[in-house]
């Protein structure tokens, strides 16, 4: 292989990946006028779109190339959600936020409860055997049991699908 096919094939590191983004996130920003507000919501989305787009991973060839060049890949734009006005307002700063304090209930007087009158001595229950108990204690920790294993198989389900989803977005 020469040198020229090498570098169309090497995917490209992290740091030329965020340097084309920046630039054309921008681009973007120069071209639509979309306020410093939304600077980080562009770039992110920008990053997103390039993401998608480029499934494998994009190459230093393609870094060189846009970088060398002064228009926006095609896909870019048409994927691009600019509506940044129309998402909900933006977040204030926490200083210019007023908390306000909840009202404090008022204490009232309350009528002193009246005196439990002694409980008169009943006849005394049964006491339970040694084997009720034990398989009292023993359902407990079965149910504890049961109750454990349903959360690890739940836990194990949510990393499963997780980790489907993964596979499934590496391999396009």
């Amino acid at each position: 292989m020469t040198a020229h096919t090498q570098k169309k094939d090497r995917l490209c590191s992290a740091k030329q990946f965020r340097a084309i983004v920046y630039k054309f996130a921008k681009v973007v920003q120069e071209q639509k006028s979309i306020p410093d507000m939304y600077w980080f919501r562009l770039w992110k989305q920008v990053e997103a779109v390039l993401a998608s787009n480029n499934p494998k991973g994009v190459t230093s060839f393609q870094i060189s190339e846009w970088f060398e060049s002064d228009t926006l890949p095609g896909y870019l734009l048409a994927n691009l959600q600019l509506d940044f006005e129309g998402r909900g307002k933006a977040k204030t700063h926490k200083a210019n936020r007023k908390v306000k304090a909840a009202p404090k209930p008022k204490a009232t007087k309350t009528a002193p409860k009246p005196k439990a009158e002694p409980k008169s001595k009943a006849t005394p229950k049964p006491k339970a055997t040694a084997k009720s108990n034990d398989l009292k204690d023993l359902e407990i920790r079965m149910t504890f049991v049961e109750g454990q294993v349903s959360e690890m198989s739940e836990s194990i389900e949510t990393i499963k699908s997780g980790m489907e989803s993964i596979l499934a977005h590496l391999q396009g």
